[in-house]
């Protein structure tokens, strides 16, 4: 089945305006920004309150270091996110410092997440996690965002998906086998506005460009984030009357994915 990037648009959004929510509990296994700005935290000396780990603020629900990992998890996550409804069960955590400067010319995120690809592909659509680089002015509220994250399609399949503000898809690929962990890159040159992705299933040996619509574009200072999604079980008869809205948003977003 080949679908358009409008196509796994709506299906994205469709789940988040359900009221019925699927259980997760996804663990970043490290983060690391290199670059302009400098963190690294592998999640293995189990203090989610001491430095490097307390520089992750939560904003959304509450993760906590457990095993070597961040977890996120439905037991704590809450809403509201700035772009979803007060209802969508999410986990989010902010890096409070070090920002990506706007004269930045190459800040490079990586986010190393056990795959649990079993669970994406059983689970309803837009469940996920995945990692943002979203511009601020005043730290408080945002001006646009690049987001790279790996979700449940809810037809037994995984996708990695990266989007924009207004949640067009820029670009998309099936995940449909790993063998190792999943590292999703955030490339920022904010000198120039411009965020790029990549991932890789094999822990980073081996990347591929998710680019096909061009780079996101971020404005201002950019705040790193991580976040972990529990999305709504949305039958087919019931995500019709969204289709139109859907659209509205993802308007002139029809191109299919071009293979690399």
């Amino acid at each position: 089945m080949r679908l358009t990037k409008t196509a796994v648009g709506v299906i994205f959004l469709s789940a988040i305006f359900n009221d019925s929510y699927a259980a997760y509990d996804w663990s970043l296994d490290s983060l690391s920004v290199s670059g302009g700005a400098v963190f690294s935290d592998d999640f293995n000396d189990g203090d989610r309150s001491s430095l490097p780990t307390s520089a992750l603020i939560d904003v959304i629900g509450t993760t906590t270091e457990a095993g070597g990992f961040l977890r996120l998890t439905d037991v704590d996550g809450t809403g509201p996110s700035f772009f979803f409804p007060s209802d969508f069960v999410m986990d989010q955590a902010n890096l409070a410092s070090p920002f990506i400067d706007t004269n930045d010319v190459g800040t490079i995120v990586q986010a190393n997440f056990m795959p649990d690809l079993a669970a994406l592909q059983a689970g309803p659509s837009g469940v996920g996690y995945g990692v943002a680089v979203t511009g601020t002015t005043d730290f408080v509220g945002f001006t646009s965002f690049a987001s790279l994250g790996v979700y449940s399609d809810g037809f037994g399949n995984a996708i990695a998906v990266f989007q924009n503000s207004a949640l067009d898809v820029i670009d998309f690929a099936f995940v449909p086998t790993v063998t190792g962990n999943i590292v999703l890159e955030l490339n920022a040159t904010l000198q120039s506005d411009s965020v790029s992705a990549r991932y890789s299933t094999d822990g980073g040996a081996n990347f591929f460009d998710l680019n096909a619509g061009g780079p996101i574009t971020v404005t201002d200072h950019g705040i790193v984030s991580v976040f972990g999604y529990g999305a709504a079980i949305v039958p087919v008869p019931a995500a019709l009357p969204l289709l139109a809205s859907a659209l509205m948003v993802l308007a002139g977003v029809r191109s299919t994915r071009r293979k690399t």
